[in-house]
């Protein structure tokens, strides 16, 4: 369904970093074709296009355009919902490749044929990007503790949301479904949800350890390693008398 905050001279808010990179998401693993806008299949300015169509607001069609389209950011006020714009060998036009970032060093695109949409680091695009840009309309929320005029948006800052990738790969699930925003990271029942996860983890452990306390356990180890070794002796001896 599409979605139609009030986009560009809609008199308000335009979408948040956090509801692009959500909605970009969407579309991982979906089709790489050049010239496709959607909604099957997409190259990288398409997607682009189709993503910020979602939310309400009209992104020009090629990456060239877009380029000349958004407000252009250095590289430290990078956030998730920003655009991360390439130039790669082979690249007719300049810059020739976009992609959003999504945090964390990860940028989500349609780059290549082989794999669809899908997540490309930062410094593997390091020798060919050309800079950074923030589309017309889309709104800065400030985040807990963060003051006004600060230019941090609602979506976590980078070091923040690559920790949480971090411990989400860790515990076996997907990186990318990690939080990106404040309101996603509620300080209680996201510190519960984190802390149960990371219980059901160590709960293994703890057993093994738990078990190794005890000094009747102990007693069944070495028993047990003592009865292997006169076992394998008995057998040396078995086959040597036979021999």
């Amino acid at each position: 369904m599409v979605q139609t905050p009030p986009g560009p001279g809609g008199g308000g808010a335009g979408p948040t970093g956090s509801q692009i990179v959500s909605e970009v998401k969407k579309f991982v693993g979906d089709p790489y074709v050049y010239g496709a806008t959607g909604p099957n299949s997409f190259d990288c300015s398409g997607l682009v296009q189709y993503v910020f169509g979602q939310l309400g607001i009209k992104a020009p069609r090629t990456s060239e355009d877009q380029w000349a389209w958004v407000k252009r950011i250095p590289r430290s006020q990078l956030g998730p919902g920003d655009l991360v714009f390439a130039q790669f060998p082979g690249d007719n036009a300049s810059p020739g490749h976009v992609g959003i970032y999504t945090g964390g060093g990860q940028v989500l695109s349609a780059e290549d044929p082989a794999l669809g949409v899908g997540y490309a680091t930062l410094s593997s695009w390091s020798g060919n990007i050309v800079g950074y840009g923030k589309a017309p309309d889309t709104t800065v929320t400030p985040g807990p503790g963060s003051g006004a005029g600060s230019g941090d948006s609602g979506v976590l800052p980078p070091a923040i949301t690559a920790v949480l990738e971090g411990v989400w790969a860790a515990l076996g699930g997907d990186a990318a479904a990690a939080p990106t925003s404040w309101s996603q990271l509620d300080p209680l029942s996201g510190a519960a949800s984190a802390l149960g996860s990371i219980a059901q983890e160590f709960e293994g452990m703890a057993r093994v350890l738990t078990w190794l306390t005890l000094p009747s356990n102990w007693t069944r180890i070495f028993a047990g390693l003592f009865g292997t070794v006169f076992l394998g002796a008995g057998v040396w001896f078995i086959i040597r008398e036979a021999g």
